[in-house]
């Protein structure tokens, strides 16, 4: 909740990463409150419903009461569901004009209306086009990890706190990402060789087991182009050299018997 808060008050300060890690912890929301309101599943790909939402949250981040008793994820429900409302009035209004106006002046009023109305929306849609991108890549990603056996919502929790050891599991996908056995290894047994980790990183085992579904989803980002916000996202260091030991020359290949050591 603390953390929660802290975002919210950088966003409303004009801090786009923020902005951007809320959406990210709140997507899953998002779409259960729209899917909820229009009694239908709903894809990110697909329906407008949740462009929407996605705008009433981020209207919803700014115009938070940081001081208010009422949560913030009850006060951004609150807005989806009424932007969906504004949005559903607007086509019912639009269909019913367009089936029952003759005259023209009440055609050449709508007209007018519906210019004013349609700028208003590219206005918006120019504004937030970047938070669409990245939800659709974000999308893509949590469909990926699910082959893994790993949820979007459980990366911030393994997340390691310590740098240092931030940089060891990067330091490890990297490895990962440049050597095809580990990369082949990796694709086809859904997860890690760790013996062979071990002797290729001189990384110990233990830290390699409790940051496994971090290195994975770390080493999913780096192989994949589609990824390119997510990397900035879990901030990847340009220098790939070895945190601890510096470049790592040890080149450990994986034979077909090997492959059943983990």
């Amino acid at each position: 909740m603390a953390q929660e808060m802290q975002l919210i008050k950088s966003a409303q300060s004009g801090d786009e990463s923020a902005k951007e890690k809320l959406i990210v912890l709140h997507r899953s929301y998002i779409k259960d409150v729209a899917s909820n309101y229009c009694k239908r599943r709903l894809d990110w790909d697909n329906d407008d419903e949740l462009s929407i939402a996605l705008l009433a949250f981020n209207e919803a981040m700014d115009s938070y009461d940081l001081s208010s008793q009422k949560s913030f994820k009850n006060f951004a429900g609150m807005v989806i569901r009424s932007r969906l409302i504004d949005f559903f009035r607007k086509e019912v209004r639009h269909d019913y004009v367009s089936l029952e106006s003759n005259t023209t002046e009440t055609h050449e009023n709508e007209e007018r209306s519906n210019i004013i109305e349609n700028q208003i929306a590219l206005d918006h849609y120019k504004k937030h086009l970047s938070i669409n991108e990245r939800a659709e890549e974000i999308s893509s990603f949590e469909e990926l990890l699910k082959d893994y056996g790993i949820t979007f919502e459980s990366l911030e929790k393994i997340s390691p706190k310590h740098q240092k050891t931030r940089d060891k599991l990067v330091y490890v996908a990297t490895y990962i990402k440049n050597h095809q056995a580990f990369l082949n290894y990796l694709k086809t047994r859904k997860k890690l060789p760790l013996n062979e980790l071990v002797l290729a990183t001189k990384i110990s085992k233990k830290t390699l087991k409790r940051g496994r579904k971090y290195i994975i989803a770390v080493t999913l980002i780096l192989m994949d182009e589609r990824f390119n916000y997510l990397r900035s996202f879990f901030a990847l260091p340009s220098d790939q050299s070895h945190p601890v030991y510096g470049d790592n020359k040890i080149d450990c290949n994986l034979s077909k018997e090997d492959e059943t050591i983990e």
